[in-house]
């Protein structure tokens, strides 16, 4: 008897936990509240993010742009606060043929070791431990 009582107990808090997750994906204010498509394109100015685009998707802003140094770039904003939930940049191959690189989605790799010589600034020497500044 007690063992069903505390499997419904555990599942209560799971899909409870599971609602909490569920409303920190999307925005959730009402339209009345949303601000307007100009104020996000001044914010979009502000941080230096051009040549975008600006539509709604899952009740929040996104804005899909160029960063201020020129890569691509995807944020999320709340539409009646205008605060930044996320920005993501795209990953652009480097031969532009429109396909993804097959890198397993790892992006740039780190030189293999010993290929690449540390920097000259005294804290390093060849072929023993790193010192110490004090």
């Amino acid at each position: 008897m007690r063992k069903p009582l505390m499997l419904a107990i555990a599942l209560a808090g799971l899909g409870a936990a599971g609602l909490a997750v569920a409303e920190e994906d999307g925005c959730r204010a009402p339209m009345a509240d949303w601000q307007s498509r100009e104020a996000v394109e001044q914010l979009a100015d502000s941080r230096g993010w051009r040549d975008g685009r600006i539509k709604t998707e899952d009740g929040c802003y996104t804005i899909q742009a160029r960063d201020f140094d020129g890569r691509k770039m995807k944020a999320r904003v709340d539409p009646a606060t205008l605060a930044i939930l996320g920005v993501a940049h795209e990953h652009e191959d480097e031969d532009n043929d429109g396909e993804d690189d097959d890198d397993g989605g790892q992006g740039p790799r780190a030189a293999p070791a010993g290929t690449v010589a540390p920097p000259d600034n005294g804290l390093f020497r060849k072929g023993g431990a790193g010192v110490v500044a004090k």
